[in-house]
């Protein structure tokens, strides 16, 4: 799932799966991971996933983060939280 806002600056971090936009004329968001982070300038490393290049430098408001979908989400949760095991009698 994409978030339709660019996100804050704290909430990207190194390591983070985003989706970017590499033409800022464009309406077309490639995948990748945020590889490095400057914050005076507000710019963001991604490695853009099957790019030949290593990596391309776009500001926040190129960049839209990927979340697990609340379904997905919720579905865990009560995976994890009623999955245990029967005690035996």
């Amino acid at each position: 799932m994409v978030s339709d806002c660019a996100p804050s600056a704290p909430a990207v971090c190194v390591g983070s799966r985003v989706c970017v936009r590499t033409d800022a004329d464009s309406a077309e968001f490639q995948t990748g991971r945020v590889r490095e982070k400057r914050a005076p300038g507000g710019m963001f490393g991604v490695d853009v996933d099957g790019a030949s290049t290593t990596t391309v430098w776009v500001c926040r408001a190129q960049l839209r983060l990927l979340q697990a979908s609340l379904l997905l989400s919720l579905a865990a949760v009560v995976i994890t939280d009623y999955a245990s095991p029967i005690a035996p009698v």
